[in-house]
């Protein structure tokens, strides 16, 4: 994947070996709306785009017209928001009737304001979260029972 100014572009080669194509998801990061646009590409020509909005939306399929049965598909899944950067996994499938010929996940992305990042989806969005809670020790010193 290559990912600048709030835009991902991730092809795969695995396809392209099998069936000598290439397939690209375009995503695009709105944070205003919590909502991203993407389109779907096989050969540099587009076949879908849509915008979806929301946690973990539901996947995107298209026919393919030359190949009637078959279905390729676009998972988004463990979305969600880390201050105002957006974390999102992709997913893409391929299927024949009820056959799964192909399915690649990609690694996740964080878009936001602290920028674009290819990340894997152990590395909770690649930002360190804040831990809050007190030292103990500290709470002793910040309470006195002889103070008077």
């Amino acid at each position: 994947c290559n990912c600048r100014q709030g835009r991902c572009d991730c092809c795969t080669n695995r396809l392209a070996s099998l069936i000598g194509q290439r397939l690209c998801v375009n995503v695009t990061y709105e944070p205003d709306e919590f909502q991203f646009a993407y389109k779907l590409l096989i050969n540099d020509r587009l076949l879908y785009q849509t915008r979806m909005s929301g946690k973990n939306p539901s996947p995107a399929c298209l026919p393919i017209a030359f190949l009637t049965r078959l279905r390729l598909c676009v998972q988004f899944s463990n979305v969600y928001m880390i201050g105002r950067n957006m974390h999102a996994c992709l997913d893409l499938t391929a299927a024949w009737r009820t056959f799964k010929l192909l399915n690649v996940s990609f690694d996740c992305f964080r878009v936001g304001t602290s920028g674009l990042a290819i990340v894997k989806p152990e590395d909770g969005g690649g930002i360190p979260q804040l831990q809050f809670g007190a030292n103990p020790a500290q709470e002793d010193l910040d309470y006195d029972d002889s103070a008077k």
